[in-house]
């Protein structure tokens, strides 16, 4: 099953990256939404004791999750306003 999981996802960013080539600005448009909703749930989890360890406090692994994503949603922020932003330029170039 991890084999079809495998396949599954390299044919997804092939897909992903066929998107990105031919409808760049949409494509930015997406990945900034999807950056944003990642830093939104990395602030506003919706498991919140799910690694709860007691009255201590969180467990070291929930903060780790939420820096990962933290992490990954401002990443896919900046590269979709670069997108935008490069598509913008190329356009602005040409003439």
């Amino acid at each position: 099953m991890h084999s079809v999981g495998f396949v599954l996802a390299l044919a997804l960013g092939l897909f992903l990256y066929w998107c990105r080539c031919r409808y760049r600005i949409w494509y930015g448009v997406l990945e900034i939404a999807a950056g944003l909703f990642l830093i939104y749930s990395a602030f506003f989890p919706a498991w919140p004791t799910l690694l709860w360890s007691g009255w201590t406090g969180p467990a070291w692994g929930d903060h780790l999750l939420r820096t990962v994503t933290l992490i990954g949603g401002l990443y896919a922020l900046v590269r979709g306003l670069n997108n935008v932003d490069a598509l913008e330029k190329w356009s602005r170039s040409r003439r």
